[in-house]
């Protein structure tokens, strides 16, 4: 154990480095061996304590021994010394201060602001191969799905960006489409997954184009199929209202008298 001030100085008298396991340091401080470890009265002074900066071959690691976040400060002008990114003990990497806390593996902050709360990247990838998958079939219901989520335009709360958008509900979207819904285990509502309704409108517009083309090329077997599906669904809705449950609607007509003049006349 040294005492005091110690200072190594090299050859030249002007460079100061100091070198543990090494009597020639490269830097101002230069440690040659498997790792530093830092304690506190916090942690306790084993080697399972602490925080480590350590080889593991030639690979360089950092180790947090406590259950505790590794946490990122910074003080950007305007701004006072704060936690700008935290990784938790299990894993999840927090930016600024996320208000619901550690709910996704990679969390922002709800806010407008492109330095704050918004990814940007050339692409999104989901995990999406038949090998990981089961009880595949086709998606029941698409059309009269798409016809119960309700867009709405609305303007952020103040603590939120304050910025005009447009969008749906989660709470709403969560009656329907539960599956794009995110909620945290005490049932409070996170998030909702935009692109995974996709695959519900697509098989709306392809029906709505498939009438368009029915009304093009045959209309006796479009109107029958019309009045089969008018029947069936005056059917279900009277089954529904009686129950309380259901109201009629009719937005279906509207999608197809727009896409039938956008198929080619033959």
């Amino acid at each position: 154990m040294l005492g005091g001030s110690v200072e190594i100085e090299l050859d030249d008298g002007t460079t100061k480095r100091l070198g543990i396991g090494t009597t020639t340091p490269q830097q101002g401080l230069h440690v040659h061996n498997t790792g530093l470890q830092l304690t506190n009265g916090s942690t306790g002074n084993s080697s399972t304590d602490g925080f480590t900066i350590e080889f593991n071959g030639s690979n360089a690691q950092l180790r947090l021994k406590e259950n505790a976040e590794i946490q990122f400060r910074t003080n950007a002008p305007g701004t006072t010394d704060s936690v700008k990114m935290r990784l938790t003990a299990t894993g999840q990497l927090l930016f600024f201060d996320p208000s619901n806390g550690a709910q996704y593996r990679i969390d922002l902050p709800n806010s407008n602001s492109l330095g704050v709360g918004y990814i940007r990247a050339r692409g999104l990838s989901s995990y999406s191969s038949r090998a990981w998958k089961e009880d595949i079939r086709p998606i029941a219901g698409a059309l009269e799905k798409v016809l119960a989520l309700r867009g709405v335009e609305y303007r952020w709360k103040p603590a939120y960006g304050g910025n005009q958008d447009l969008g749906f509900i989660a709470e709403e979207v969560d009656a329907v489409l539960p599956e794009v819904v995110q909620k945290s285990q005490s049932g409070e509502y996170l998030g909702m997954d935009y692109t995974r309704i996709l695959p519900v409108v697509l098989l709306t517009v392809l029906w709505v184009w498939g009438m368009a083309i029915l009304w093009r090329q045959d209309r006796p077997l479009l109107l029958g199929v019309l009045g089969i599906v008018a029947w069936v669904t005056l059917v279900y809705s009277l089954y529904h209202v009686l129950n309380i449950r259901y109201k009629l609607e009719v937005e279906w007509l509207e999608l197809f008298v727009c896409a039938a003049p956008l198929v080619p006349k033959r």
